[in-house]
């Protein structure tokens, strides 16, 4: 229990960092390296709650630093779109990987209700779906 709550901690620690640094203009490189760092590390947790937050993170991190390189979160979530643990991870991978693809798409989306990232993985499932369907 104490190593979910420690896990839990780091990545909402990582989150509150974005967030924080989302209000200078450019994060300083080493500091966004050693998040990216963290983010990949976490991307590899046992505990199921870490991974999901921390695609929640990957997409916020995007939102926030656009001009980034995310090649290698890029190809870390692409992976775990595959090779998952659960369905939900799983799900949840490939619809942060196609945020970090297709940003342009999901530009109007807000990340401001920070306690509930499902709700935004909902909206860029519900974005695809009308994409899908108004292309056919």
């Amino acid at each position: 229990m104490k190593s979910v709550f420690k896990y839990s901690t780091i990545v909402f620690v990582l989150i509150s960092m974005l967030q924080a640094q989302a209000q200078s203009i450019v994060m300083p490189e080493k500091k966004m390296e050693a998040a990216k760092r963290n983010i990949l590390y976490n991307l590899h947790s046992n505990i199921n709650g870490i991974v999901e937050s921390t695609l929640f993170g990957i997409m916020l991190m995007k939102k926030n630093y656009p001009d980034q390189d995310y090649t290698k979160l890029s190809e870390a979530v692409q992976s775990l779109s595959a090779n998952g643990q659960t369905a939900e991870i799983r799900v949840k991978a490939q619809l942060c990987s196609l945020y970090l693809d297709f940003t342009g798409w999901f530009s109007d989306i807000d990340f401001s209700d920070k306690s509930n990232p499902h709700k935004y993985f909902a909206q860029i499932s519900e974005r695809i779906q009308t994409n899908l369907l108004t292309s056919n």
